[in-house]
């Protein structure tokens, strides 16, 4: 009598466990390259406030002098341009605003934007942005008048 049981053979045996072990190194490709997908996102967001930051100096030059301050928006004069500007929080940007009409979105994309008066020249800039905090220091001729 003959035993007609189903049953694995080796060949079967040695395909899926190549198989399940290609799933697993499939798997930790991926997962590896989220990981480094999350660090270049990371890595963006600094380096976009490191620009916005640039392009706010750059624009409101070194003879700057602030007329008011508020821990939400500062008034300057003096600029470059020899505008008088402000500089605040729009929906979800910091952008510098013309009193003529107008304005200039320096960085999209924030959670939070205070500011606060660090001494009569210098005002401190946090800014939280996908629940990363920075900090700056933005320096001017006269000391501020509260409002």
């Amino acid at each position: 009598m003959k035993n007609k049981l189903p049953a694995f053979l080796l060949i079967e045996a040695v395909i899926s466990l190549f198989l399940t072990c290609l799933a697993v190194f499939v798997i930790s490709l991926i997962i590896s390259c989220l990981k480094a997908i999350n660090q270049q996102v990371k890595n963006e967001t600094t380096n976009d406030y490191h620009l916005a930051v640039i392009q706010r100096d750059i624009y409101l030059g070194d003879e700057v002098k602030l007329q008011e301050f508020s821990p939400d928006q500062l008034k300057f004069s003096g600029v470059s341009n020899g505008n008088t500007v402000f500089l605040e929080r729009y929906k979800n940007m910091i952008r510098v605003r013309s009193v003529n009409g107008g304005h200039m979105p320096l960085l999209t994309g924030i959670d939070q934007l205070s500011y606060q008066q660090e001494n009569n020249e210098t005002i401190k800039e946090k800014v939280v942005i996908n629940g990363k905090k920075f900090e700056t220091y933005i320096f001017f001729e006269t000391s501020p008048a509260a409002r």
